[in-house]
Protein backbone atom coordinates (compact mmCIF):
# COMPACT_ATOMS: atom_id res chain seq x y z
CA UNK A 1 0.00 0.00 0.00
CA UNK A 2 1.14 3.71 -0.37
CA UNK A 3 3.00 2.88 3.22
CA UNK A 4 5.41 0.06 2.44
CA UNK A 5 2.84 -2.17 3.97
CA UNK A 6 1.86 -5.82 2.39
CA UNK A 7 -1.53 -6.09 1.28
CA UNK A 8 -1.76 -9.59 1.26
CA UNK A 9 0.19 -13.25 1.13
CA UNK A 10 -1.13 -16.23 -0.22
CA UNK A 11 0.92 -19.78 -0.19
CA UNK A 12 0.72 -21.77 -2.49
CA UNK A 13 2.32 -25.45 -4.00
CA UNK A 14 3.01 -24.00 -7.10
CA UNK A 15 4.41 -20.22 -8.59
CA UNK A 16 3.01 -20.66 -11.71
CA UNK A 17 0.78 -18.34 -14.04
CA UNK A 18 -2.81 -19.37 -12.80
CA UNK A 19 -2.00 -19.28 -8.83
CA UNK A 20 0.04 -15.73 -9.96
CA UNK A 21 -3.24 -14.96 -12.24
CA UNK A 22 -5.27 -15.85 -9.53
CA UNK A 23 -3.83 -14.08 -6.84
CA UNK A 24 -3.16 -10.58 -8.35
CA UNK A 25 -7.44 -10.94 -9.27
CA UNK A 26 -8.07 -11.55 -5.93
CA UNK A 27 -6.15 -8.08 -4.59
CA UNK A 28 -7.66 -6.33 -7.54
CA UNK A 29 -10.92 -7.25 -6.40
CA UNK A 30 -10.46 -6.94 -2.51
CA UNK A 31 -8.51 -3.14 -2.82
CA UNK A 32 -8.89 -2.28 -6.50
CA UNK A 33 -6.53 -0.45 -8.78
CA UNK A 34 -3.26 0.66 -7.42
CA UNK A 35 -0.95 2.84 -8.74
CA UNK A 36 2.26 0.48 -8.88
CA UNK A 37 2.64 -3.35 -7.90
CA UNK A 38 6.01 -4.15 -6.89
CA UNK A 39 6.77 -7.89 -7.08
CA UNK A 40 10.24 -10.27 -7.43
CA UNK A 41 11.27 -10.90 -11.31
CA UNK A 42 9.11 -14.72 -11.44
CA UNK A 43 7.87 -14.83 -15.02
CA UNK A 44 4.52 -16.21 -13.83
CA UNK A 45 3.88 -12.71 -12.35
CA UNK A 46 4.73 -10.65 -15.50
CA UNK A 47 2.85 -13.29 -17.70
CA UNK A 48 -0.33 -12.99 -15.47
CA UNK A 49 -0.14 -9.16 -14.81
CA UNK A 50 -0.05 -8.89 -18.51
CA UNK A 51 -2.99 -11.49 -18.99
CA UNK A 52 -4.83 -9.11 -16.33
CA UNK A 53 -4.27 -6.19 -18.29
CA UNK A 54 -5.42 -7.49 -21.68
CA UNK A 55 -8.80 -8.01 -20.10
CA UNK A 56 -9.09 -4.54 -18.82
CA UNK A 57 -7.37 -4.71 -15.43
CA UNK A 58 -4.35 -2.56 -14.20
CA UNK A 59 -4.67 -0.99 -17.62
CA UNK A 60 -3.20 1.93 -15.31
CA UNK A 61 -0.95 0.44 -12.96
CA UNK A 62 2.85 0.11 -13.12
CA UNK A 63 4.56 -3.47 -12.96
CA UNK A 64 7.83 -2.79 -10.65
CA UNK A 65 10.09 -5.30 -10.77
CA UNK A 66 13.15 -3.23 -9.17
CA UNK A 67 15.60 -5.71 -6.61
CA UNK A 68 15.65 -2.96 -4.08
CA UNK A 69 11.93 -1.80 -4.22
CA UNK A 70 11.00 -5.27 -3.28
CA UNK A 71 13.40 -5.54 -0.36
CA UNK A 72 10.82 -3.88 1.94
CA UNK A 73 8.61 -6.93 1.37
CA UNK A 74 11.42 -9.83 2.03
CA UNK A 75 11.92 -7.34 5.53
CA UNK A 76 8.34 -8.02 6.17
CA UNK A 77 8.73 -11.63 5.75
CA UNK A 78 11.23 -11.95 8.09
CA UNK A 79 9.10 -13.21 11.12
CA UNK A 80 7.69 -15.86 8.69
CA UNK A 81 10.86 -17.39 7.07
CA UNK A 82 11.97 -17.40 11.25
CA UNK A 83 9.08 -19.27 12.00
CA UNK A 84 10.09 -21.79 9.33
CA UNK A 85 13.51 -22.23 9.46
CA UNK A 86 12.51 -23.77 13.37
CA UNK A 87 9.90 -26.23 11.51
CA UNK A 88 12.54 -27.30 8.79
CA UNK A 89 15.13 -27.85 11.73
CA UNK A 90 12.37 -30.06 13.76
CA UNK A 91 11.80 -32.15 10.42
CA UNK A 92 15.63 -32.39 10.32
CA UNK A 93 16.27 -33.64 14.18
Amino acid sequence: DADGLTLDIWLRKKRDTQAAYAFLKRLHKQFGEPKAIVTDKAPSLGSAFRKLQSVGLYTKTEHRTVKYLNNLIEQDHRPIKRRNKFYQSLRTA
